[in-house]
């Protein structure tokens, strides 16, 4: 797909852009980003973007004290993940839609680093968007924070939780200048993510606390808007872009182990890519074996609580407290029988859901 495919040079549509940004303990990250926005020409009063750009910061850490300004607002949150961060975010912009006319919004990673382009050419493309791609996405380009002039991904595929990158490692000086394109990709990370806000006010994220609340809105979107309105895949444009650390950077046993488990799951039950379920039970029980045997008692309690908390359903999830829960699970310490009670619990709540016939979201 071309540039001149999906812009229009003849017609310039109204845009005003809410940038959300939820924050925990990243704060030297997000102050660079609030002065880089508050410098830009979004807020200087002498210039025509003046006003078209409403910053919105969540902090979970409750370090970064509090603003309430017209266009540009911290708010302190409890702790509760990047996901119900950003819906805290969303609520906000609701609550300000009859006096600030949001056309979209911006999620953003409190460790991403953007430059003020990215916010321009965003500003820029979406004016110009043809009509029947009104309620498209676009899709921030992650650069690698080590090689800055390496494309780590510019869109993402799902692939049953076998993520696939789009443009995989590819150098910058590789991309045209113009290129602007919407031929492949499923969602886009929320390191950089731009949806129209007529999806986003009827759309809250999943309470995953962390990771995969961006893959579950893409496949939604994707599910929930018409074709007539948008590009089949979002649209990826060289210079709307940010720097960040790749994933293999950031180890971490709980994530690795809970939430990077726990959530494909949720994800792949929601959306009819889940195995059988006697493969589904055989490959949850070689992981914990395999833990097991190595005496790794805390990645074994992890992988079992993933796969128990997972069988508890959609009603589970929405009630418990993300922030407690996180805590005791990071903090918690197991050891041996408590395992191998555990495991016994969750054997006799698969068999029950699969005698069932369970549906994870109806539950």
């Amino acid at each position: 797909m071309t540039q001149s495919s999906l812009l229009s040079k003849d017609s310039i549509r109204p845009v005003f852009l809410a940038l959300l940004i939820t924050s925990y303990h990243h704060d030297a990250a997000v102050q660079r980003t609030i002065d880089m926005v508050r410098s830009s020409r979004f807020f200087n009063p002498d210039s025509p973007e003046y006003g078209h750009l409403f910053l919105y910061v969540i902090d979970n850490g409750r370090t970064l004290g509090e603003k309430d300004e017209w266009n540009f607002r911290i708010i302190p949150n409890r702790n509760t993940g990047g996901s119900e961060g950003f819906g805290r975010g969303i609520e906000e912009v609701r609550k300000n839609a009859d006096s600030y006319p949001v056309t979209h919004i911006i999620f953003m990673d409190d460790d991403a680093e953007a430059d003020v382009e990215t916010l321009y050419r965003t500003y820029d493309v979406l004016q110009h968007l043809k009509e029947e791609y009104r309620d498209s996405v676009i899709s921030g380009r992650m650069y690698d924070a080590r090689r800055r002039d390496i494309q780590y991904t510019a869109c993402e595929i799902w692939n049953g939780g076998n993520i696939r990158h789009v443009e995989f490692n590819r150098p910058d000086a590789d991309i045209p200048a113009d290129e602007i394109s919407a031929d492949e990709g499923e969602y886009t990370g929320w390191w950089y993510a731009v949806y129209p806000w007529p999806f986003v006010k009827d759309n809250d994220p999943l309470p995953f606390f962390l990771h995969c609340d961006d893959v579950e809105y893409g496949l939604r979107f994707n599910r929930k808007v018409p074709l007539s309105r948008r590009t089949e895949h979002p649209i990826i444009v060289k210079g709307i872009q940010v720097w960040h650390e790749i994933a293999a950077d950031r180890p971490s046993k709980l994530i690795n182990e809970y939430y990077d488990r726990r959530n494909p799951l949720i994800v792949n039950a929601l959306y009819g890519l889940l195995p059988d379920m006697e493969s589904l039970y055989a490959d949850w029980f070689e992981s914990i074996t395999k833990a097991h045997v190595e005496d790794d008692y805390q990645t074994e309690y992890y992988r079992i609580r993933a796969f128990y908390d997972f069988l508890r359903g959609r009603k589970w999830l929405y009630h418990v407290d993300s922030e407690k829960n996180h805590e005791a699970l990071r903090k918690h310490k197991p050891r041996r029988y408590e395992n191998a009670i555990l495991w016994r619990l969750t054997r006799r709540l698969f068999r029950k859901r699969q005698k069932s016939g369970w549906k994870w979201e109806e539950s």
